[in-house]
């Protein structure tokens, strides 16, 4: 749900436990720290560093409330039905620039792994833009439903899918694609358009390959690749919507970019909303894909963003924890 930036690549690993984020209720006292001290491995530059951080006491484990994220400029009710409604004109112009490109971290490492796994073709669900294509050319699924709640990045769907079917390179597709969007910039703009160019010579690009580029432009001829209009909060019943364009397809992938990010800062129910509707398209093998800030300063209880964007984190068959390891800075 944010730019690209080369930067968020090349990390070699991509997956680390973490320790729930301990904070005391009812109080303002910093946390207490054990004496014992353990090694964590972090991620630099392309490098692994070790660094000795010490562990909060288990008797103050408890939930906290991370600082808040700034709103969506534009969101939509689960209770409008989001998954059928037309979008309507005011809608689509009080909604902001379409998160096109995305600056998650260790992208390289999770397409790294997901073709290392060699999974069978199953079926493909994501929100957000271009990571999905990139999810979709590693794992090759049978079908693929991409979702989003801004009305402005459906008119991106329908240009990228136009544009796509009439191509026959990844330069010639890049180059009408760009010159579509630039003749809107204001619409589709969010700043960072013009990082799309290097997508045709980035090492895991959809578009690196004449191959990747063929099949995610046969998906799209062969009408194999489904839009909605969904906010990931809706209600059950729309997510039941959703599965059935699978029918006896297992969903392989999901990938949720940073949307509960963005929920923490909704509430609770909607929080829940979001967990019960993305563990009820999961089955035991699907591989849950989502980018989540992993530290919050001891000191200052805000989240810690290293680097240019969440890093990006791959589980099996269920969902990831959504806590946060304290750091002491």
């Amino acid at each position: 749900m944010s730019f690209m930036s080369p930067t968020g690549r090349g990390v070699k690993e991509q997956n680390y436990e973490l320790p729930t984020p301990i904070i005391r209720r009812d109080t303002k006292e910093e946390p207490r720290f054990d004496e014992k001290e353990w090694v964590k491995e972090e991620r630099g530059e392309g490098e692994v560093v070790k660094k000795k951080v010490k562990r909060v006491a288990a008797h103050e484990t408890l939930r906290f409330t991370p600082y808040a994220l700034p709103k969506p400029q534009f969101s939509v009710s689960s209770s409008e039905g989001t998954a059928s409604k037309s979008i309507s004109s005011v809608q689509e112009q009080l909604a902001p620039p379409p998160y096109i490109v995305c600056n998650e971290g260790l992208q390289d490492a999770v397409l790294d792994d997901l073709r290392n796994r060699q999974m069978p073709a199953g079926g493909h669900i994501g929100f957000s833009g271009w990571f999905n294509y990139d999810i979709m050319a590693a794992t090759r699924p049978k079908i693929a439903v991409i979702c989003d709640i801004n009305p402005r990045m459906h008119k991106f769907y329908h240009v990228f899918s136009e544009t796509l079917k009439t191509s026959t390179t990844p330069v010639e597709f890049l180059e009408q694609l760009q010159n579509t969007l630039a003749a809107k910039k204001d619409y589709f703009d969010n700043g960072f358009l013009d990082l799309l160019p290097s997508e045709a010579s980035r090492e895991n690009s959809w578009l690196a390959t004449q191959s990747s580029f063929e099949f995610v432009r046969q998906m799209h001829l062969e009408e194999r690749v489904i839009y909605r209009y969904m906010d990931a909060a809706a209600s059950q019943q729309e997510f039941e919507e959703i599965q059935k364009h699978f029918g006896d397809i297992a969903v392989a992938t999901v990938y949720a970019s940073n949307i509960y990010e963005w929920l923490e800062n909704d509430t609770e129910k909607r929080r829940n909303a979001f967990k019960g509707n993305m563990g009820s398209l999961m089955c035991a093998t699907s591989l849950f894909i989502d980018a989540y800030y992993p530290h919050i300063s001891a000191r200052h209880r805000m989240v810690i963003r290293d680097g240019f964007g969440p890093p990006l984190r791959v589980t099996t068959g269920k969902l990831p924890a959504f806590v946060r390891a304290l750091r002491k800075v």
